[in-house]
């Protein structure tokens, strides 16, 4: 077996939560399961591990494709079961799962979890695993945005924190090393923002960011608000409602996250709305769907549909006149601004227009109470 600097640098890692943040082809997820697998042979302690990643099909074509190579490769025998999918390997267990659902990060305590592509696994359910592991911890991740992992664990006491690339894999193959390095300043086909997130392993940066400049906040500074209700019908996407904190004074908006999920029927939304009590105060800003307005009505809340006509850059501009402030804990709704940019041409060129693949349910939300307090105020 040939042990890869990233191997080594991970074998060194004694904190209870350990955060590996790399490029492309850094070996990071080879190299945990490796070390977890050499440990389960020369263990006399029973040990529960979890393994999870988002789906399913990038838990089966990453780590769990990893670990059968490395067992076959080491002509180590393990016992397997797909329902669950369970490996023993001497007195250790280790149990592959996805986590698409919130309810699937319940379950029993574990001695050791390691949370694979971290940054796709929303933190409600990342939080959910973490306190149900008590020996170790490991998350690893390619830096495209800062996500929970840099929030909650970096720089804090009990946390290692590395950063690998691919240089840090001797065994990779030229072929790979070719493909990242194409993405170099010195490449054919220099990217900067690839090559800073994929080759160096460090954060990356959204190129044509729409709010790039925005603050986030935990608490609501003293001061005299105007507040609203936004609220984003989802028909095959989520529906997302963001509350909006309007100081006219400071030109300053907050937005907090209230509502973020999957579309439903109507009557399950206002169930669901409806143990928010600011629902029940404050005014709802609505999208352009009458049916679900005049039902939000019936059932006691005060919506009145958006005003539109400015369209998405009328929004956009109306925003902007303002510092804008997120939430912490507004997950969804800071995925989406990270992400949020506008379109670019065949030839890379800005164009002053927000990209539509962009996820915007949230920023919808909040832009149509946003703008709903701007306009009261003029």
């Amino acid at each position: 077996m040939y042990a890869t600097t990233a191997f080594k640098k991970i074998l060194q890692l004694k904190h209870l939560n350990k955060v590996i943040q790399g490029s492309q082809g850094a070996g990071k997820t080879y190299s945990i399961i490796l070390r977890w697998i050499l440990m389960a042979l020369y263990s006399d302690t029973p040990q529960f591990c979890s393994i999870v990643t988002a789906t399913f099909p990038a838990l089966r074509d990453g780590a769990i494709k990893d670990f059968e190579v490395i067992c076959d490769d080491l002509g180590i025998d393990y016992q397997k079961t797909k329902t669950p999918y369970l490996f023993f390997i001497g007195k250790w267990k280790f149990n592959f799962f996805s986590v698409d659902k919130e309810n699937k990060g319940l379950g029993a305590r574990r001695d050791r979890l390691f949370i694979n592509e971290a940054n796709r696994v929303h933190w409600k359910i990342a939080r959910q695993l973490i306190n149900r592991t008590h020996v170790e911890r490991i998350y690893d991740f390619n830096p495209s945005v800062s996500f929970w992992a840099h929030q909650y664990f970096v720089d804090v006491k009990d946390c290692a924190f590395i950063k690998l690339t691919y240089k840090d894999n001797e065994k990779l193959p030229q072929a790979e090393i070719d493909s990242i390095e194409k993405y170099a300043p010195w490449g054919s086909n220099p990217d900067e923002n690839f090559w800073r997130v994929y080759g160096q392993g460090e954060i990356g940066f959204v190129e044509g960011q729409i709010f790039k400049g925005y603050h986030k906040f935990k608490e609501l500074p003293d001061c005299d608000y105007q507040t609203a209700i936004g609220l984003d019908f989802g028909v095959n996407d989520p529906t997302a409602a963001v509350k909006v904190w309007a100081d006219h004074k400071n030109k300053r908006l907050y937005w907090k996250q209230m509502f973020y999920a999957g579309n439903d029927s109507i009557s399950n939304l206002i169930e669901a709305i409806k143990v928010h009590p600011d629902f029940a105060k404050d005014i709802i800003i609505a999208d352009h769907e009458l049916v679900e307005i005049r039902t939000l009505k019936l059932a006691g809340l005060k919506a009145i549909t958006a005003n539109k006509s400015g369209g998405i850059m009328g929004r956009i501009r109306a925003i902007k006149e303002y510092k804008l402030y997120i939430h912490e804990d507004s997950e969804d709704l800071l995925r989406e601004m990270d992400n949020y940019q506008y379109q670019q041409d065949k030839n890379g060129n800005i164009i002053d227009y927000p990209d539509q693949r962009c996820d915007e349910h949230g920023i919808d939300a909040g832009g149509y109470a946003s703008v709903f307090t701007i306009i009261r105020k003029r």
